[in-house]
């Protein structure tokens, strides 16, 4: 079920060929700060995927229907863990 959630975001993104994919990967070391520019650019990377892999008609066909689903336990884990 995966693998088919996988080939059917990639052929999206094929088919969404008017979004810029390229900007490079922003890695920050344990010990650097967090800048300006690198935050930005992982933000519009973040933004630009979640517009290539999005249909047509404005949904996002997979199996949880979008990445509003998985947010609520991501920011109570997040919530409970690091606080």
């Amino acid at each position: 079920m995966i693998l088919l959630i996988l080939f059917y975001l990639t052929q999206l993104k094929k088919e969404n060929k008017h979004i810029d994919l390229s900007l490079p990967p922003v890695r920050f070391g344990p010990e650097e700060d967090v800048n300006y520019e690198g935050l930005t650019t992982a933000l519009r990377k973040a933004v630009r995927l979640q517009c290539a892999i999005q249909a047509s008609d404005g949904h996002w066909p997979a199996e949880h229907s979008g990445p509003m689903f998985l947010t609520p336990a991501l920011v109570s884990f997040v919530r409970t863990c690091v606080y």
